[in-house]
């Protein structure tokens, strides 16, 4: 059973209070772990938090396996909305939630914690510091600067009339453990003039707190005798430090009434409360100055605009359909298929035991139906990676999920108990109802673009970008759309080499080929029924060109059958999100990147995700692709394409593979610098069965991949790659505890011809006998290694110098690679005829003779091994008399 763990957050948009209780509250809880579930503040001070976070080793969100967490720590924030992904956790009776605030909520509202501390303090930090003090927890000095860093920000220093004698022995205690008082002086910069402070003072001391239609807002006003600049700078420190959502401060200075409002909630918008009172400005910024009012008269012109225009906030509770189609995980496809007929839906949540586990769409049954797959479950086919709605969750959310991430339908849960859905249909007639809101967040996600001229031409030779931009004006003059796509690109963004060139073209592949190799005088091989060429370069280069397709596999593990179509159809027919990157290469938008499913987002994420659920179906060889990938750059496998790769190799689609396309495939995997990430990754996923049912990667085993990458390290020191199958090698390593018989089993599995098999087994015959001759004779000749091991390929060699446990035979294998395979007589078959010695067998036996005796230092030169032939055979005509 996984082990749950502890987690540690605040609020999103976090400061230095909420790092610094965090920190604090780590030492309360050892082993917990640190995650913001959102942005940090930003600007420069976002850059010191980032670092501060870095060094308190604090995770983002998306790190988070939240099915893990057993115990929920919240610092710094009492509104359960302001805790973003984590916000579901409230909801979970599994999970025992802990809360540390200086935050009084209002009566009945806030979070509802199983164990709570709350005190009135200046500081979050401070609670826990009190906490740490009555437990005898002592931070050391780099924990204890850290801490002290939110007492201070959310004290101004101690100048803020929040602050309490609490927030000042909290620091002082610090500071005797070792906070760096300079350290804290320098980040926490002192913004507001005397004057100012003043300001922010009076604003803090006569604040109000208004409830209308549930949206919390808060008034306040200040008074001086002369104008003071940046009263807006004042406002906003009043907002972050009481943390308000909504606030409206108001100054008198010089017979004027000035308005600064500041909103965080999509239902306020300041602009318009502020307009009939001649202000302006953004929904979330927005300021007034006024003539011939007083301030109390301000203020209640605000309050009554506020109560004219504020809405109750809009929640999934008031778009939510219900109850819920659901389907049972143990149903078929073949009876979801029937439920999406009957009930009209596009998407059923899948549960088990009434909790959602998943969900599964009606194009992906639909394919399933098509590969004769309408037997299996529909648990095989699910998304399991999929965001969930509390009855509480905001439109924003809503919309951020529904339209920015594309899931067409969310479950809403309460208590875990599924309470309806909102589907793309109930936002979409929402919204529809509401004339103010903008149409063109309704229009579908458009592909996201990024100039990557500059990137092209600082890592490209400057010939393949003048090729490239060539390509892109004899599209255009075609009236065709040119693109690189594919690893060309992933491996650009990733900043590794990459000259593997692949183009689509918008148009007729072919056509567009033959343009382009006639320009640069290459030649071009066409295959039509795909429409697609390849184009080689005078200097051998060579360029794949296609026109974009669309392919359908006509059952499991078939090769596809293509049809045309455009771009972003072409794209998705690939196997991962981060091989469907492409660049623009017509005129005016050369370099543009195309990203229509994500894949930059899951570069920089490092996440290796499938585009549909029945990737893996159609095509079994991305399972090894995945792993291939993911051991490559370090990548993780999304978890849903992980539950999508272990449901395919439950229905064992491997074995429908051809050998061919799986050695392919293994072949690449053990090509890579260091393939041993990636055999252990197929080993842990049972992949290795598919090529034969006892191979194994044992402790052993991966020492063997080990001592291979050594020994081929030392060959290309000695002597490069020479044409060097480094896959076999590996291969060969690979195999290494199957005995002759399933060693050929293997072998065939893979498809390797028959003939290419009885070689092999007979090398590696000869190679077991070589070692076990090496380990027992102290001391060998190097006429005996070179009998030994000659006809032995380079990559059987290898393969035995990283087997051979004992110093003799790994001596007598690299000298043998190094020296002795080199070693030839100098004399030949015309010099044996001319001592009249007649032609036959024997002409082998006398140069191998000759051949030993140099190797053997018996003979130095051409005329000491005519001597050596001479007595040969004058001593056999000797002893045939």
């Amino acid at each position: 059973m996984v082990k749950k763990i502890t987690l540690i957050t605040s609020h999103v948009n976090a400061d230095f209070d909420a790092l610094s209780a965090m920190v604090a509250a780590k030492l309360l809880y050892p082993g917990a772990i640190l995650a913001f579930p959102g942005a940090t503040e930003k600007g420069l001070r976002h850059f010191v938090l980032e670092a501060a976070s870095y060094l308190a080793e604090v995770r983002p969100a998306r790190e988070i396996d939240i099915d893990h967490v057993g115990r929920l720590v919240i610092v710094d924030v009492s509104d359960p909305e302001r805790l973003g992904p984590f916000t579901g956790l409230l909801n979970r009776d599994d999970v025992e939630v802990h809360l540390y605030d200086h935050h009084l909520p209002d009566k009945g509202s806030g979070i509802k914690a199983d164990y709570q501390v709350i005190r009135p303090y200046g500081s979050a930090t401070t609670v826990l510091v009190e906490l740490l003090k009555e437990r005898g927890i002592r931070p050391n000095p780099d924990e204890a600067t850290i801490i002290a860093l939110g007492i201070y920000e959310d004290t101004g220093s101690f100048t803020y009339p929040s602050t309490t004698p609490a927030d000042l022995k909290a620091a002082a205690w610090l500071v005797e453990l070792g906070a760096d008082l300079n350290t804290v002086g320098q980040i926490i910069r002192h913004d507001l003039s005397a004057e100012q402070v003043d300001l922010l003072n009076q604003l803090l001391e006569t604040a109000v707190r208004f409830h209308i239609e549930g949206v919390e807002v808060v008034i306040a006003r200040a008074k001086s005798s002369r104008y003071i600049d940046e009263f807006a700078v004042v406002a906003q420190k009043l907002m972050d430090i009481e943390d308000i959502p909504v606030v409206f401060a108001l100054a008198q200075m010089n017979g004027r009434i000035y308005v600064v409002g500041r909103s965080r909630l999509e239902q306020v918008n300041v602009a318009e409360i502020l307009r009939p009172l001649g202000g302006g400005g953004h929904p979330q910024a927005a300021a007034a100055s006024i003539k011939g009012m007083t301030i109390l008269e301000a203020e209640e012109a605000i309050v009554n605009r506020l109560t004219e225009t504020i809405k109750p906030p809009v929640t999934a509770k008031d778009l939510l359909s219900h109850p819920a189609i659901t389907i049972e995980k143990e149903r078929t496809i073949e009876e979801a298929h029937r439920r999406f007929t009957e009930t009209g839906v596009a998407v059923l949540p899948i549960v088990e035991k009434g909790k959602v586990i998943g969900l599964i769409n009606r194009e992906v049954v639909e394919k399933a139906l098509y590969h004769n797959l309408g037997e299996s479950r529909v648990a095989d086919f699910m998304t399991t990676e999929f965001e969930v709605f509390s009855p509480e969750t905001p439109l924003s959310r809503i919309m951020e999920v529904i339209v920015g991430q594309r899931q067409r339908l969310v479950p809403v849960l309460e208590k875990e108990r599924l309470v309806g859905v909102v589907t793309r249909t109930d936002l979409l007639n929402h919204l529809a109802q509401e004339k103010e809101r903008r149409p063109e967040k309704l229009l579908p996600q458009r592909s996201r673009e990024r100039d990557l001229s500059r990137t092209l031409e600082r890592s490209l030779p400057q010939w393949l970008v003048e090729f490239l931009r060539e390509a892109g004006k004899i599209a255009d003059s075609l009236g065709y759309r040119a693109y690189v796509v594919g690893g060309f690109v992933r491996d650009l963004l990733l900043g590794q080499k990459n000259l593997d060139v692949d183009l689509v073209i918008e148009g007729d592949g072919p056509i567009f080929a033959r343009r382009l190799a006639e320009t640069f005088s290459g030649r071009v091989s066409v295959h039509e029924k795909f429409k697609t060429a390849v184009i080689t370069l005078p200097s051998g280069f060579k360029i794949d060109v296609a026109t974009a397709r669309w392919e359908y596999y006509a059952y499991p593990a078939a090769l596809p059958t293509v049809e045309l179509s455009s771009l972003k159809l072409d794209l998705f027919r690939r196997d991962f999100t981060i091989n469907t990157l492409a660049i623009k290469l017509n005129p005016g938008e050369f370099g543009q990147l195309v990203d229509f499913f994500g894949g930059l987002r899951d570069l920089k994420d490092g996440v290796i995700r499938v585009l549909h659920s029945l990737s893996f179906v159609e095509d079994p060889t991305r399972i090894f692709r995945a792993v291939r990938f993911s051991a490559r750059y370090g990548f993780r496998i999304g978890r849903h394409t992980l539950d999508l790769l272990k449901g395919a190799l439950k229905l064992n689609l491997v074995d429908r593979l051809s050998g061919r396309r799986l050695l392919n495939e293994l072949r690449h995997i053990l090509s890579e610098r260091d393939p041993l990430p990636a055999i252990r990754q197929m080993a842990e996923l049972d992949l290795l069965r598919f090529i034969h049912p006892d191979l194994k990667l044992t402790e052993e085993g991966e020492g063997l991949i080990k001592e291979t990458e050594a020994s081929l390290s030392w060959y290309r020191l000695q002597f490069g790659e020479e044409n060097l199958k480094i896959w076999m090698v590996y291969l060969l390593s690979l195999f290494d505890r199957l005995d002759q018989k399933r060693f050929a089993t293997a072998l065939a599995r893979l498809e390797i011809p028959e003939k290419k098999i009885r070689t092999l087994l007979e090398e590696r015959g000869r190679l077991f006998r070589a070692l076990e001759h090496f380990k027992k004779t102290h001391s060998i000749s190097k006429s005996a290694i070179y009998r030994s091991l000659e006809g032995l390929s380079s990559e059987m060699l290898l393969y035995g110098l990283a087997k051979a446990r004992d110093q003799a035979s790994k001596q007598a294998i690299t000298l043998f690679l190094r020296e002795l395979r080199k070693v030839r007589p100098a004399i030949t078959g015309q010099d044996l005829k001319k001592l009249g010695i007649p032609e036959g067998p024997i002409y082998k036996k006398i140069l191998e003779t000759v051949r030993d005796a140099r190797l053997d230092g018996l003979v130095q030169n051409k005329e000491e091994e005519l001597q050596l032939v001479h007595k040969i055979f004058k001593e056999k005509e000797k002893a045939n008399r």
